[in-house]
């Protein structure tokens, strides 16, 4: 990364939250296309970066997560690690090339939370195996039929339900136990192809590492919205998809939900002690960059 980009994306961050992306040049950043876009004023990364990293360096960290889990329903006290970018061990999920990540993640003694943030996206992740391949020896061809059925993948010659299952990821040994899925219906087309496998794979994923670690799964969708619309999201994929995945989430397996950047603001400067001006001077960059990125609404 030059100098230039380094300064421009320093420029978008919350001044507070600078620490928690050092070392710079090892921090796991957005790239578009082979370009760097954290520098943008749409970036849900940087917004994220500014909330969570700014807990992350905070001394009211732990008052702070333990106050905001509280109001939730939560049981929370004690003290708090905080992640950004965090990724899944391979050996979790069986992963390898690309493994889940998530914007942030916060864990405490009894909990494990996992915050994938939102800003003006129009779409969650999908699936790339049903995509066809755009370049190498196997362009043209796709790696699942998008149906959940014994197919072959033409790449590997593996045979599996599902191609990401043929080559040792996990995600199958997961998702019965946690979501609502009508297997005769998968058959015809599998439910997670489109923009719902971005949010599979981050259930999924809080699961098998609250389950490794012994701890509470908790998974929150983070979004961005305005004073004047509280509760309405910017991000299209934030109001619409994931209300509808959420639903598929099977009770007491893990917890799922959504709070608003302001909303989690609100929690932390009544909870921040003499951090409470950092918290209210963060809270006034966020509701700025909310305003901004408005225009990339859909």
């Amino acid at each position: 990364m030059n100098a230039a980009k380094r300064n421009s994306i320093r420029r978008n961050l919350f001044h507070a939250a600078l620490p928690s992306v050092e070392p710079w040049d090892g921090f796991d950043w957005h790239q578009w296309r082979g370009h760097y876009d954290t520098d943008k004023p749409h970036s849900s990364q940087a917004l994220a970066i500014d909330v969570f990293g700014s807990l992350q360096q905070l001394s009211c960290r732990d008052t702070v997560l333990n106050a905001f889990m509280s109001r939730m329903g939560y049981e929370s006290n004690g003290a708090w690690t905080v992640d950004l970018e965090w990724r899944v061990p391979g050996d979790l999920l069986g992963e390898s090339g690309h493994p889940t990540q998530v914007d942030a993640m916060a864990s405490s003694r009894n909990l494990v939370v996992f915050f994938e943030c939102k800003l003006t996206e129009k779409q969650a992740g999908s699936c790339s195996h049903a995509k066809r391949i755009t370049e190498g020896p196997h362009e043209g061809k796709r790696q699942c039929n998008g149906r959940y059925e014994l197919q072959t993948n033409p790449t590997n010659g593996k045979s599996a339900t599902c191609s990401l299952a043929g080559i040792g990821i996990k995600y199958w040994d997961y998702i019965p136990r946690l979501l609502e899925i009508d297997h005769e219906e998968a058959s015809k087309a599998c439910p997670f192809k489109g923009e719902d496998y971005q949010w599979m794979r981050n259930v999924v994923a809080c699961a098998a590492k609250a389950e490794k670690d012994n701890k509470k799964g908790v998974f929150f969708v983070v979004y961005a919205d305005l004073p004047e619309e509280r509760g309405v999201s910017l991000s299209r994929c934030a109001r619409e998809s994931w209300p509808r995945f959420r639903e598929t989430v099977k009770p007491g397996t893990i917890d799922v939900g959504e709070v608003s950047y302001l909303d989690l603001l609100d929690v932390a400067t009544e909870a921040a002690g003499t951090d409470a001006d950092v918290i209210r001077e963060l809270r006034s960059w966020v509701e700025d960059k909310a305003r901004r990125a408005a225009s990339h609404r859909s």
